[in-house]
């Protein structure tokens, strides 16, 4: 009897014990289904009616525990003319590149801080007719003097593409109330935490978890305009929780971003000096 009640017992522990590791395949028990060309953010939207405007992001982005890539951007917008620089730090390399446009004199100036041979012939190669491509001691410039230069929304719809517009998409987030700060009303939000399904025209196109979300993001509540985000959160390419133990434990598919993101109330956009470089 004891023999049959230990060999009893021996079952009822690995029967749980089976138990577990099959909830550990099928957990999560719900999940996020997020569309990301239907979460808008508002980062493509002018923060400013009047188009006076200047801001900042800065972005770290480490894959594996190493540091994968440093991002740094200013911003500005002053009526007919907009300007911005980054610096772009990844695999050990630096990027700094600026960019120019005045729609008032059909000006669009992109500057170069790469003094590379190659960068420097496919810059000639990708030229329009009446673009210049010019060479300085540490660059380049190459001036577009169009009559098509596009407005400043779309200008700054296509600039938000990449940075934060790119990470924000990653989430889903919760709205969590409104505040006035001086003369702008804004509407808060946190970022959701959780499993999630990237959904894309109706079709399941990655699976992940978003852990150690902190930190939230305000849009205008007028023009819906991203205006102030800054967030730090891990995500890990995993469909249940055992995958995700694997990769916390292994360091594989494990991505961490912080993010600061900044938009200031009116601007005072001069035309850069490095404009005339190189005549």
């Amino acid at each position: 009897m004891f023999d049959r009640r230990r060999a009893l017992m021996i079952l009822g522990i690995i029967g749980v014990a089976a138990l577990a590791w099959v909830a550990l395949f099928a957990y999560p028990f719900s999940t996020i289904a997020h569309e990301p060309y239907e979460n808008d953010v508002g980062t493509d939207v002018l923060p400013s009616e009047d188009a006076s405007f200047e801001g900042d992001e800065r972005i770290a982005v480490h894959a594996d525990g190493e540091p994968a890539l440093e991002f740094e951007r200013r911003f500005a917008v002053d009526g007919d003319e907009f300007r911005y620089a980054h610096e772009w730090i990844g695999e050990g390399e630096t990027t700094t590149f600026a960019r120019y446009t005045d729609r008032e004199e059909s000006l669009s100036a992109t500057r170069s801080w790469i003094d590379s041979a190659e960068t420097y012939e496919r810059w000639r190669e990708d030229a329009a007719e009446n673009e210049t491509v010019r060479e300085t001691e540490d660059g380049f410039v190459r001036i577009d003097p169009d009559d098509g230069v596009q407005p400043v929304d779309e200008q700054f719809d296509a600039f938000s593409v990449m940075g934060t517009g790119h990470l924000l998409s990653d989430l889903s987030f919760e709205h969590r109330g409104e505040k006035t700060t001086g003369e702008r009303t804004v509407e808060m939000y946190e970022p959701e935490g959780g499993w999630y399904e990237r959904i894309v025209s109706g079709y399941v196109v990655e699976e992940y978890r978003v852990s150690d979300a902190e930190g939230g993001l305000h849009l205008d509540a007028e023009t819906g305009a991203l205006v102030f985000a800054e967030l730090e959160y891990t995500t890990v390419d995993a469909s249940n929780h055992a995958e995700y133990l694997a990769e916390r434990w292994d360091g594989d598919d494990v991505v961490t971003v912080e993010l600061v993101y900044e938009v200031r109330e009116d601007a005072d956009v001069q035309r850069p000096d490095w404009v005339d470089e190189g005549e």
